[in-house]
């Protein structure tokens, strides 16, 4: 776990070193059968001059730790320019529904 921890910490670095302003934040919920889970939120801090403060914008949201490092590798592959990966089929179907595109996702991993 500390090496996917480790891997989501340097890809937000390095895009963030790009401009991106990426805030990482986990959340727990109830889950149905009384047990809590992990939800995993990145976010986009937006500055907005008339208000002269950030706002922060949900850009993708998942359950899995997995799901958020291979979001923030296509986020990294978006932004070089380069194809995106197709090595894992789970992934490939997920990325389908979230819509990446220009390094953001227009909603949540909606399979967890």
């Amino acid at each position: 776990m500390a090496d996917i921890n480790k891997s989501i910490s340097r890809l937000i670095q390095a895009l963030n070193t790009k401009g991106y302003d990426l805030l990482y934040n986990r959340k727990q919920f109830m889950g149905v059968e009384g047990m809590p889970h992990n939800l995993y939120v990145l976010s986009k801090a937006e500055w907005d001059s008339a208000k002269g403060r950030y706002n922060t914008v949900d850009i993708y949201k998942t359950t899995s730790t997995v799901r958020m490092v291979l979001f923030l590798r296509d986020m990294w592959y978006v932004e070089n320019g380069q194809e995106l990966p197709t090595d894992n089929e789970m992934w490939n179907n997920i990325r389908e529904r979230i819509k990446l595109q220009g390094g953001e996702a227009d909603g949540s991993d909606s399979t967890t």
